[in-house]
Protein backbone atom coordinates (compact mmCIF):
# COMPACT_ATOMS: atom_id res chain seq x y z
CA UNK A 1 0.00 0.00 0.00
CA UNK A 2 1.29 3.15 -0.99
CA UNK A 3 0.28 6.59 0.56
CA UNK A 4 0.50 9.73 -1.18
CA UNK A 5 -2.48 11.31 0.26
CA UNK A 6 -3.14 13.28 3.43
CA UNK A 7 -5.97 14.56 4.86
CA UNK A 8 -5.76 17.27 8.02
CA UNK A 9 -9.66 17.71 9.73
CA UNK A 10 -9.40 21.08 10.92
CA UNK A 11 -13.05 22.08 11.34
CA UNK A 12 -14.37 21.64 14.84
CA UNK A 13 -15.97 24.23 16.43
CA UNK A 14 -13.91 24.45 19.18
CA UNK A 15 -10.51 23.62 17.48
CA UNK A 16 -11.02 25.16 14.35
CA UNK A 17 -8.78 27.87 15.18
CA UNK A 18 -5.47 25.91 16.95
CA UNK A 19 -3.85 24.92 14.12
CA UNK A 20 -3.86 29.11 13.07
CA UNK A 21 -1.49 29.68 16.06
CA UNK A 22 1.87 29.90 15.99
CA UNK A 23 5.11 28.10 18.20
CA UNK A 24 8.67 27.97 18.28
CA UNK A 25 9.18 24.56 16.98
CA UNK A 26 11.82 21.60 17.87
CA UNK A 27 14.68 23.27 15.71
CA UNK A 28 14.11 27.10 17.41
CA UNK A 29 12.06 28.61 14.50
CA UNK A 30 8.70 30.13 14.81
CA UNK A 31 5.47 28.36 13.34
CA UNK A 32 2.47 27.30 12.75
CA UNK A 33 0.87 24.85 14.02
CA UNK A 34 -0.52 23.99 10.82
CA UNK A 35 2.78 24.41 8.93
CA UNK A 36 4.16 22.01 11.76
CA UNK A 37 1.50 19.43 10.72
CA UNK A 38 2.53 19.88 6.89
CA UNK A 39 5.82 19.55 7.59
CA UNK A 40 5.26 16.31 9.56
CA UNK A 41 3.45 15.03 6.42
CA UNK A 42 5.92 15.54 4.11
CA UNK A 43 8.44 13.87 6.24
CA UNK A 44 6.27 10.96 5.33
CA UNK A 45 7.16 11.35 2.26
CA UNK A 46 3.32 12.08 1.63
CA UNK A 47 3.11 15.38 -1.06
CA UNK A 48 -0.87 15.77 -1.39
CA UNK A 49 -2.33 17.05 1.19
CA UNK A 50 -5.63 18.22 2.22
CA UNK A 51 -7.46 20.35 4.51
CA UNK A 52 -11.20 20.31 5.57
CA UNK A 53 -11.93 23.98 7.51
CA UNK A 54 -14.84 25.60 7.58
CA UNK A 55 -16.65 27.82 4.99
CA UNK A 56 -14.63 30.37 4.48
CA UNK A 57 -11.72 29.22 6.52
CA UNK A 58 -9.47 28.67 3.62
CA UNK A 59 -7.79 32.09 3.63
CA UNK A 60 -6.34 32.08 7.03
CA UNK A 61 -4.85 28.84 6.77
CA UNK A 62 -3.18 29.55 3.62
CA UNK A 63 -1.90 32.41 4.98
CA UNK A 64 -0.41 30.72 8.12
CA UNK A 65 0.70 27.95 6.13
CA UNK A 66 2.99 29.79 4.14
CA UNK A 67 5.39 28.36 1.83
CA UNK A 68 3.64 24.82 2.18
CA UNK A 69 0.13 27.01 0.71
CA UNK A 70 0.71 26.20 -2.91
CA UNK A 71 0.36 22.46 -2.09
CA UNK A 72 -2.93 22.51 0.16
CA UNK A 73 -6.09 21.63 -1.01
CA UNK A 74 -9.10 23.22 0.82
CA UNK A 75 -12.35 21.40 1.49
CA UNK A 76 -15.37 22.96 3.33
CA UNK A 77 -17.19 21.27 5.71
CA UNK A 78 -20.37 22.98 5.15
CA UNK A 79 -22.05 22.43 8.47
CA UNK A 80 -20.11 20.90 12.07
CA UNK A 81 -21.63 17.61 11.68
CA UNK A 82 -18.59 15.34 13.46
CA UNK A 83 -15.09 14.37 13.14
CA UNK A 84 -16.48 11.23 10.87
CA UNK A 85 -18.35 13.88 8.46
CA UNK A 86 -14.91 15.95 8.04
CA UNK A 87 -13.26 12.88 6.75
CA UNK A 88 -15.81 12.50 4.56
CA UNK A 89 -15.98 15.87 3.04
CA UNK A 90 -12.60 14.99 1.45
CA UNK A 91 -13.54 11.79 -0.38
CA UNK A 92 -13.51 13.78 -3.48
CA UNK A 93 -10.08 14.62 -3.13
CA UNK A 94 -9.25 11.27 -1.60
CA UNK A 95 -11.01 9.07 -4.13
CA UNK A 96 -10.00 5.25 -3.72
CA UNK A 97 -6.73 5.89 -2.53
CA UNK A 98 -5.52 5.07 1.22
CA UNK A 99 -4.61 8.03 2.77
CA UNK A 100 -2.97 9.11 5.90
CA UNK A 101 -5.41 11.51 8.12
CA UNK A 102 -3.84 13.74 10.69
CA UNK A 103 -6.28 15.66 13.22
CA UNK A 104 -5.41 19.53 13.29
CA UNK A 105 -5.93 20.44 16.92
CA UNK A 106 -3.13 18.09 17.74
CA UNK A 107 1.22 17.86 17.51
CA UNK A 108 2.57 14.77 16.75
CA UNK A 109 5.97 14.36 18.94
CA UNK A 110 8.16 11.56 18.04
CA UNK A 111 11.19 10.93 20.14
CA UNK A 112 12.79 8.94 17.45
CA UNK A 113 14.41 10.57 14.44
CA UNK A 114 11.98 9.24 12.27
CA UNK A 115 8.75 11.39 12.74
CA UNK A 116 5.04 9.87 13.66
CA UNK A 117 3.77 10.05 10.41
CA UNK A 118 5.89 8.42 8.47
CA UNK A 119 5.89 5.78 11.37
CA UNK A 120 2.16 5.29 10.77
CA UNK A 121 2.60 4.88 6.69
CA UNK A 122 5.61 2.27 7.36
CA UNK A 123 3.56 0.23 9.06
CA UNK A 124 0.13 0.74 7.01
CA UNK A 125 2.44 -0.19 3.70
CA UNK A 126 4.25 -3.63 5.54
CA UNK A 127 1.04 -4.53 7.38
CA UNK A 128 -1.08 -3.92 3.88
CA UNK A 129 -4.21 -2.11 6.70
CA UNK A 130 -5.37 0.29 8.02
CA UNK A 131 -3.59 1.99 11.23
CA UNK A 132 -4.56 3.91 13.92
CA UNK A 133 -1.88 5.45 16.54
CA UNK A 134 -2.89 6.24 19.91
CA UNK A 135 -2.23 7.71 23.37
CA UNK A 136 -3.31 5.70 26.56
CA UNK A 137 -5.35 8.11 28.93
CA UNK A 138 -7.36 8.13 32.21
CA UNK A 139 -10.35 5.98 32.50
CA UNK A 140 -12.20 9.50 33.15
CA UNK A 141 -11.68 10.79 30.25
CA UNK A 142 -12.88 8.27 27.72
CA UNK A 143 -15.35 10.56 26.88
CA UNK A 144 -13.35 13.39 25.93
CA UNK A 145 -11.79 10.75 23.52
CA UNK A 146 -12.53 7.78 21.25
CA UNK A 147 -11.55 4.41 22.44
CA UNK A 148 -10.26 1.26 20.24
CA UNK A 149 -9.78 -2.36 20.69
CA UNK A 150 -6.81 -4.96 19.48
CA UNK A 151 -4.68 -7.12 20.18
CA UNK A 152 -0.40 -7.08 20.27
CA UNK A 153 1.02 -8.07 17.20
CA UNK A 154 4.28 -9.85 17.81
CA UNK A 155 7.82 -8.66 16.18
CA UNK A 156 6.42 -5.27 15.66
CA UNK A 157 7.74 -2.28 16.98
CA UNK A 158 5.64 0.95 16.99
CA UNK A 159 8.42 3.32 16.92
CA UNK A 160 10.18 1.94 20.23
CA UNK A 161 6.56 1.86 21.89
CA UNK A 162 6.05 -1.74 23.81
CA UNK A 163 2.32 -2.30 22.84
CA UNK A 164 1.76 -2.04 19.48
CA UNK A 165 -1.63 -3.50 18.37
CA UNK A 166 -3.68 -4.25 15.24
CA UNK A 167 -7.43 -2.72 16.23
CA UNK A 168 -10.35 -4.66 15.94
CA UNK A 169 -13.80 -4.64 16.75
CA UNK A 170 -15.56 -6.88 19.67
CA UNK A 171 -18.14 -8.88 19.12
CA UNK A 172 -21.22 -6.15 19.63
CA UNK A 173 -19.60 -4.30 17.06
CA UNK A 174 -18.38 -1.99 20.04
CA UNK A 175 -14.77 -1.21 19.94
CA UNK A 176 -12.81 -1.83 23.68
CA UNK A 177 -10.63 0.61 25.59
CA UNK A 178 -6.88 -0.05 25.42
CA UNK A 179 -3.97 0.94 26.38
CA UNK A 180 -0.90 1.44 23.75
CA UNK A 181 2.15 3.46 22.77
CA UNK A 182 3.07 3.42 26.06
CA UNK A 183 6.99 3.52 27.25
CA UNK A 184 9.57 4.62 24.74
CA UNK A 185 9.74 5.25 21.55
CA UNK A 186 6.95 7.31 19.02
CA UNK A 187 4.50 9.28 21.77
CA UNK A 188 1.65 10.93 19.73
CA UNK A 189 -0.19 13.54 20.88
CA UNK A 190 -3.44 12.45 19.79
CA UNK A 191 -4.32 10.29 17.28
CA UNK A 192 -3.32 9.89 13.51
CA UNK A 193 -4.48 7.34 11.39
CA UNK A 194 -3.80 6.04 7.68
CA UNK A 195 -7.16 4.73 6.53
CA UNK A 196 -7.63 2.23 3.74
CA UNK A 197 -9.97 3.15 1.06
CA UNK A 198 -13.30 0.96 1.16
CA UNK A 199 -12.94 0.11 -2.58
CA UNK A 200 -9.79 -1.45 -1.96
CA UNK A 201 -10.98 -4.01 0.60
Amino acid sequence: MKITKAVITAAGRGQRTLPLQTLIDRDGTEKSVLGIIVEEILRANVEEICVVVRPGDDAPYAEVAGDHAGRLHFVDQPEPLGYGHAVYCAKDFVGADSFLHLVGDHLYVSRTDKGCAQHLVEVAGAQACAVSAVQATRENLLPYYGVVGGRRLAGESAGGARNPLELRRGRSGSVRPISACQGRGTVLGGGGAVHRSAQRR
